[in-house]
């Protein structure tokens, strides 16, 4: 009870800033996650496909922000530009710089994203096959999510050379429970903190400050496989490791790991992890 209490006062404090915002109505859930909160919790990925150019992605950042202030760690972020929003305009400087990424066009065009802003949680699909859902009925899916027992667990251990800006980390994954599907594993590079132009419904901010921006990921497009091709064993540990030397625009200080497995035939994510760069 003390926890419902608590996230209706933020709520409430929230209300004035996110009037704007189509945001789940209450209850928020009192223990998500369900059974043993000793036990590793199940997190959840939003995907948040947007552009400079799109007028109501704000919102959508907004109440990808208001999810993570509610759950904190157990919701991770990672804003995705792509699309006809999200293509630089070079002869205005406003719009010239371009935030779209390989990964994110190929996902974009993929799950089939033509409308903005727009996502997915979890990758979640739902009975036609479709797998966006609208920033306003993300906190459901969110919720739903995380009912859920956790049946992996990831782990981060990274460094950063700053002579060299080279960064290399190693991701262990862990299965909790016996899987007889084949899993694939990605690790994204975001950022926080870039300064923009953005479009809004009757304005221009020429200082927007983009947060959880996917700059890139460190072992392909679709990744590589958990367990190297052999039969997933529960308990057992699947350790991969990455370097990458940083682009001079991507500040090492404002970066994170995103790491997150996946059922290659669902494309659903099972778990994700999200770690500072620099610890």
């Amino acid at each position: 009870m003390k926890r419902i209490t608590t996230l209706f006062i933020l709520i409430i404090s929230g209300l004035f800033f996110f009037a704007a915002c189509e945001i789940v109505d209450p209850p928020y859930l009192e223990n998500p996650g369900g059974g043993d909160t000793t036990q590793y919790a199940k997190r959840v990925l939003i995907e948040d496909y947007t552009g400079h150019s799109c007028p109501n992605c704000p919102k959508a950042a907004q109440t990808a922000d208001q999810l993570k202030n509610i759950y904190g760690d157990r919701v991770v972020v990672m804003a995705v530009h792509a699309g006809y929003f999200a293509t630089p305009v070079p002869s205005d400087p406003l719009f010239a710089a371009d935030f779209r990424t390989p990964a994110g066009n190929t996902w974009n065009d993929f799950f089939g994203i033509d409308d903005y802003p727009n996502g997915m949680v979890n990758r979640v699909s739902n009975s036609s096959g479709s797998y966006t859902i609208p920033y306003g009925n993300w906190g459901a899916v969110v919720d739903e999510e995380l009912q859920k027992p956790a049946e992996a667990k990831i782990t981060i251990h990274s460094d950063f050379d700053n002579g060299q800006s080279l960064f290399t980390t190693t991701v262990t994954t862990e299965f909790l429970s016996e899987q007889d599907k084949a899993y694939k594993l990605i690790v994204c590079i975001t950022q926080d903190s870039i300064i923009g132009g953005q479009k809004f419904p009757t304005s221009i901010d020429e200082n927007y400050v983009f947060m959880d921006m996917l700059r890139g990921t460190l072992n392909g497009i679709w990744g590589e496989d958990v367990s190297d091709g052999q039969p997933i064993v529960v308990g057992e540990k699947y350790e991969k490791t990455y370097s990458h030397t940083f682009p001079d625009d991507w500040i090492a200080k404002n970066c994170h790991v995103v790491a997150f497995i996946y059922d290659l035939d669902s494309k659903y994510i099972l778990q994700v992890e999200e770690k500072e760069v620099i610890e």
